[in-house]
């Protein structure tokens, strides 16, 4: 066995363990009235599902055609989703230049993020956030090999699972305007997301539904750009403890960035997205495909040595306590917080560390 599959299957490992230590979420009792129970009537088949629920198919059908009751269902699926959202990573992270052990080591760090990873493993209703994510991560695979087919499939499936899916496609055309691919690729670029497109559009007339619309958003959550709060969840809590990495390696950053800058554009397009909805660290977790890369790239690129690791996996581990989306919960909010900033100290600080020690490989 190569060392690629061993990292592989260790992954797939970490991830069924990490899914199961999240916990699940009270879906009977205090949590009985929440986006989960829309999910719910879907895959039992109820017909009057509001906006935006009612075009979010493509999870609850899944679990629908399955012959067990639906919770168990939504539990099985998305575990499974995680498991592929971790190998995916891991496989896009090498396509993008990352060695296996860094691409390994820097999924690993994904399965610890209590709000990409653990808060669907919590709440595994949520099945749609996990598929789309994954699918975001198939349709970028695909384009950096110019496979337009399964490029359109993926993108396709992702229009029925969240919105967010669609924002790879402009994505796409930064990809390729940067490569200088508009003239030989750009036609397979219209024709390839045409699919997801008409998916998305498909939905919304074959199934009217009740409830708020774009416009009603948007004035709803805009004054949210104003508030310093939105902003430390977006762009601090979201990532914590790995949310200073990039500034301390600037230039590891700027050279990411130029390399990729289509990953950057689409998590631009999600942090914008995210200021229309409640759940801020939830809504912009699909930037992760651009975050978990550039942090890959930085270990990489700055030899870490082994004291230096053990931190930055410590510091991010004790970001996955919490006190809600925990098997073993921690007491109070208060502590959750506490610890958070306490890892983001630690690797904020042991990132100075390692760049005071010009511990930089030369290119």
């Amino acid at each position: 066995m190569n060392r690629s599959v061993g990292y592989a299957l260790g992954l797939a490992l970490l991830a069924l363990v990490m899914a199961w230590l999240y916990g699940t979420i009270d879906y009977l009792g205090a949590f009985a009235d929440v986006d989960l129970k829309h999910y719910r009537a879907l895959a039992q088949g109820a017909p009057d599902v509001p906006r935006p629920f009612a075009h979010r198919l493509l999870g609850p059908w899944l679990v629908g055609l399955l012959p067990m009751a639906d919770p168990v269902g939504f539990r099985l699926l998305t575990t499974a989703a995680l498991v592929a959202l971790t190998l995916g990573l891991y496989r896009f992270s090498k396509l993008l230049g990352l060695k296996p052990w860094a691409a390994a080591l820097t999924t690993a760090l994904l399965t610890l993020n209590p709000y990409v990873f653990g808060f669907p493993a919590f709440n595994p209703f949520q099945l749609n956030d996990v598929l789309g994510m994954a699918l975001v991560v198939a349709a970028f695979a695909a384009l950096l090999n110019r496979r337009w087919g399964w490029y359109a499939l993926a993108l396709a499936l992702g229009a029925a699972t969240r919105e967010v899916t669609l924002l790879v496609i402009p994505a796409a055309l930064v990809f390729l305007w940067d490569r200088d691919l508009l003239r030989s690729d750009g036609l397979r670029w219209l024709l390839a997301s045409l699919p997801a497109v008409t998916v998305f559009v498909g939905l919304r007339l074959a199934l009217p539904a009740e409830g708020p619309g774009f416009v009603f958003l948007l004035l709803d959550h805009i004054g949210k750009a104003l508030d310093p709060v939105t902003w430390y969840r977006l762009l601090v809590n979201a990532w914590a403890p790995l949310t200073l990495l990039p500034l301390i390696f600037w230039w590891t950053t700027w050279r990411f960035i130029r390399e990729h800058r289509y990953l950057l554009a689409f998590a631009a397009l999600v942090l914008l997205s995210a200021l229309f909805g409640g759940d801020q660290e939830r809504l912009v977790a699909p930037a992760f495909v651009a975050v978990y890369p550039l942090v890959g790239w930085i270990i990489q690129e700055h030899r870490w040595n082994r004291v230096a690791l053990i931190l930055l996996a410590a510091g991010t581990f004790l970001t996955s306590l919490h006190h809600l989306t925990a098997r073993f919960p921690l007491p109070s909010r208060t502590l959750t917080i506490v610890l958070s900033l306490f890892a983001l100290g630690i690797v904020t600080a042991t990132g100075i560390w390692v760049r005071r020690r010009g511990q930089k490989t030369p290119r």
